[in-house]
């Protein structure tokens, strides 16, 4: 507990290689989360910087050993440590803080987007964006995010919308490590917001 509490004082790049559930229940500040699947080389070359040390948390050793040489492949090859799962519970235990992230469903969160309330990232890529998309959504696709914060307007809720929920969970660490408070995650993302048949807008 107490080395996870020195890396994250040092803001050092922690990756969380839980699903995005394990995730959103229970995580420590600042860390990212890239599930560790198919598609998990692609988002670690997208998402983490190139050049500085990275520490993993990971459920087995060889979770950990598996995705360090998945990031070796693509030149992500500072892996400096990692942590089984239960450090959290120790580092939480121990007094570290725990943050979460709300999931919310299409037809919990229709009637806030709708309105305005809300400030929803859709984060697809620019073909998912044009063949429809959520009312008043700001684009910004997973690979740009953390380059275009100051486009996300203050003072108002935050949900991210992928097309089914998966992207949309590692948007929300994203941020989250940079200090976007109380984000939301449409957890069903476009696919159950159009089976809902609520409001879709085409440019």
């Amino acid at each position: 507990a107490r080395l996870l509490d020195g890396v994250l004082r040092a803001r050092d790049v922690v990756v969380d290689l839980r699903s995005a559930d394990a995730f959103a229940d229970g995580h420590a500040p600042g860390t990212l989360n890239i599930p560790l699947g198919k598609a998990f080389a692609t988002w670690a070359g997208t998402l983490l910087p190139y050049g500085r040390d990275v520490y993993l948390i990971a459920a087995t050793q060889g979770e950990a050993a598996h995705a360090a040489r998945e990031m070796a492949k693509i030149g992500l090859d500072r892996v400096a440590g990692w942590f089984p799962a239960e450090a959290l519970a120790e580092w939480s235990n121990a007094g570290g803080a725990v943050e979460r992230v709300t999931q919310a469903s299409a037809s919990g969160v229709a009637a806030r987007v709708t309105s305005g309330e809300v400030t929803v990232v859709d984060v697809r890529s620019a073909a998912e964006w044009a063949h429809g998309h959520l009312p008043g959504a700001l684009h910004i696709p997973l690979g740009s995010l953390a380059e275009r914060l100051a486009a996300i307007p203050p003072r108002k809720p935050v949900i991210v919308q992928c097309q089914g929920g998966t992207r949309s969970a590692m948007a929300a660490s994203v941020l989250l490590s940079h200090g976007v408070p109380g984000v939301i995650n449409l957890r069903g993302g476009y696919d159950e917001w159009r089976r809902e048949a609520l409001p879709i807008v085409h440019d």
